[in-house]
């Protein structure tokens, strides 16, 4: 029966390759000139409030930091999930009632639901090949830097090695549900709606996006991930400013991890 399904993996990455490569090609011969798009304003908050919205966001870090197993690693992947879950709604009780200004200026203007799928849907192939360019690249530097007598892991994210694994259909529902729905919520929520808009106030944008991509790949402890994830929530920051919602970056942050999951399950 394996037999019948070996290949998978390595088809669904050529797709996934083939659109980018698609998309890429068609904004290149589409050459058509931005238009000005005014930058999003900073959350001018207090360092006290910030600090304050960090040690909230501290239960969020928790549910990223990797732990011991506690009756196996499937419980602590779901303790996981609650962690998770807990964040989100405490950012959700600060978005909807604007605790120290947080909703203030987090998105410039309402943008249709058609609109938001294209740009998610696009952004997403566009963003593709260029990950797994990095990824590979990223990879064969760890691999010189082991060469030479250095020890860096190079396994996968945790969560992806565990999927790999054929968990209960009754543990991978939740966590998966919580990879590509709550987990991308959070993040950008947190990355770019909060970490982000601070340093706004404090930087220029550029080092803003620069540093919150530090923090971003950093807060995942996976140093074979590092580079790309960098890369990805430097690219998502720039799609939060031409856009000027987080609708589009939480989606294509969603899709993303819904890619990795579907490479994690596939055989072959």
């Amino acid at each position: 029966m394996d037999g019948q399904f070996r290949g998978w993996k390595f088809w669904w990455m050529f797709s996934q390759l083939l659109a980018g490569c698609a998309c890429i090609f068609y904004k290149k011969i589409r050459n058509q000139r931005a238009e000005y798009v005014p930058l999003l304003g900073p959350w001018k908050t207090s360092n006290l409030n910030f600090i304050i919205f960090l040690w909230f966001s501290g239960l969020f870090v928790l549910g990223l930091i990797p732990r011991p197993a506690l009756a196996g690693e499937h419980a602590t992947c779901i303790v996981e999930c609650v962690y998770q879950g807990i964040y989100l709604v405490l950012l959700i009780f600060f978005v909807r009632f604007n605790i120290f200004s947080y909703a203030v200026g987090i998105q410039r203007a309402p943008v249709s639901l058609g609109k938001l799928v294209k740009i998610s849907v696009f952004s997403h192939f566009y963003l593709t090949p260029l990950v797994f360019a990095l990824s590979a690249l990223w990879t064969l530097l760890l691999t010189f830097i082991n060469d030479i007598g250095f020890h860096i892991s190079l396994e996968q994210q945790e969560l992806l090695l565990l999927l790999e694994d054929s968990p209960p259909l009754a543990w991978a529902i939740p966590v998966i549900f919580t990879a590509v729905v709550i987990a991308p919520a959070c993040e950008e929520l947190l990355f770019r709606g909060g970490i982000y808009r601070f340093l706004k106030g404090k930087i220029s944008p550029i080092p803003a996006s620069l540093l919150t991509g530090s923090i971003f790949a950093l807060l995942h402890w996976n140093w074979n991930a590092f580079l790309p994830l960098f890369f990805l929530s430097v690219f998502l920051t720039h799609l939060y400013e031409r856009e000027g919602s987080l609708h589009a970056p939480i989606i294509v942050h969603g899709l993303l991890n819904a890619n990795s999951i579907v490479l994690a399950l596939l055989p072959g």
